[in-house]
């Protein structure tokens, strides 16, 4: 049994990784149905734009652990059990998870499991009218093909619809994945900062926490009109009725969020993506 995992792997300032290399070490061995596989070494080489492809060695049941080390040396470690392809984003983001990660990767490859999906984009321009605040991020579009009904828009479909909350309808254990697009239109060489975060309230609004594994900062020397996507990934569990924002912050509002419209068909300037298990 085996398990391929792909991905891109980006730089701190959102660029391509190209000609970095991805490290999988296999720290314990295990016993399959055709013998005994002891530890061993895949060091891939990323293409230019930051992409990689591996197969990994699962035992039949159960999981096999593993040591990623990445470009930077940063080193991480992960369970993974035999099943269908997966992203390293969606891997990375269960090593950092607060639940037991060789669990929780049995938990989201249980063919019985109950899952459900969020997908919602932001697609024109937003721009903050302070700095060093935090704004919500406005969401214009919920896409139908990609959503179950286990989230919502915060009283969806009515006069008094807010799409910057979505609304848990259930219990579950999520995955949330996205990025954002900082466009600069300042001065060349300036060092605006900006971060993104998600928080969420079981108090109907009243407390908002932030979650400690979706945040993410970035602060770099930018040109004039440049381009960035800002990804994030991480975990959270929901209960029934949790309110969950996504939001950013700017040191300075010549920095807004903007699709590429001259390079992309379909440009969007945020989107946020929950899946995972729902709890019974």
């Amino acid at each position: 049994m085996s398990r391929t995992i792909y991905g891109n792997i980006y730089k701190p300032d959102g660029s391509a990784w190209g000609a970095g290399i991805i490290q999988f070490i296999l720290l314990d061995s295990f016993e399959k149905s055709n013998g005994v596989v002891v530890g061993t070494t895949h060091s891939i080489t990323l293409d230019p734009f930051g992409y990689f492809s591996v197969n990994l060695e699962t035992p039949d049941t159960g999981t096999a652990h593993y040591r990623i080390v990445l470009p930077n040396s940063e080193k991480q470690h992960v369970y993974i059990s035999a099943g269908a392809s997966m992203d390293i984003q969606t891997l990375l983001t269960i090593a950092e998870s607060e639940v037991d990660p060789s669990e929780l990767q049995l938990l989201l490859d249980a063919s019985t499991a109950s899952v459900g999906f969020l997908k919602v984009h932001r697609i024109t321009n937003q721009t903050f009218l302070s700095a060093d605040q935090w704004h919500d991020i406005v969401f214009e579009e919920k896409v139908s093909s990609e959503s179950t009904d286990d989230f919502s828009f915060f009283d969806e479909n009515l006069v008094t619809e807010d799409k910057s909350i979505i609304i848990s309808n259930t219990v579950g254990l999520f995955l949330v994945l996205g990025c954002i697009h900082p466009t600069w239109l300042g001065n060349a060489n300036d060092t605006p900062l900006v971060a993104v975060r998600v928080i969420t309230s079981r108090d109907n609004g009243s407390t908002w926490v932030e979650k400690r594994c979706l945040q993410v900062l970035t602060e770099k020397g930018r040109g004039a009109d440049e381009h960035d996507t800002m990804p994030y990934h991480g975990s959270i569990d929901v209960v029934a009725n949790e309110q969950i924002k996504l939001q950013v912050q700017v040191s300075d509002t010549n920095l807004i969020l903007a699709g590429v419209q001259n390079v992309f068909d379909n440009p969007i300037s945020a989107t946020m993506t929950f899946y995972g298990v729902i709890i019974p």
